[in-house]
């Protein structure tokens, strides 16, 4: 009887182990400095422009980059991170922060990033009834 006990424990311990681990894609390269990925962040809240160079270790994400040089708010969604605001400054009904990697719309989310050496991200903060977030999702 205390050997069942005992092989249940041990199975309720390995699936509470190695049920945590999920499969993860791992996109970019390893830069010469170590392994690290050395990239700029720059936030823009629509009234000052701070930019960031900052080394990343591997399997960090955009969204990891951002957390490195600034207080960030967010949420967990169903299909990941949704960030709602960045240094204090909050989202409201028509101004959001977009997201660019290299000036250009990131086609997967901040947390699903795995930024390269020489990567510019880019936080924006602006109205969804602007020209520039027009063009966003274009």
């Amino acid at each position: 009887m205390n050997l069942r006990y005992l092989l249940v424990g041990v199975l309720v311990l390995a699936i509470v182990l190695f049920g945590s681990f999920r499969v993860v894609q791992i996109t970019g390269s390893a830069s010469s400095a170590g392994g690290n990925q050395l990239v700029k962040v720059i936030i823009d809240d629509g009234v000052k422009v701070s930019s960031y160079d900052i080394a990343l270790i591997q399997m960090e994400t955009a969204f990891d980059a951002l957390k490195h040089v600034a207080a960030v708010g967010y949420e967990m969604k169903a299909i990941g991170i949704y960030i709602t605001d960045i240094n204090g400054i909050k989202q409201d009904d028509s101004h959001y922060w977009f997201y660019y990697v290299n000036d250009k719309a990131s086609d997967v989310g901040s947390d699903f990033y795995y930024p390269v050496s020489g990567d510019v991200i880019k936080f924006k903060f602006m109205s969804i009834y602007s020209e520039e977030a027009g063009k966003y999702f274009q």
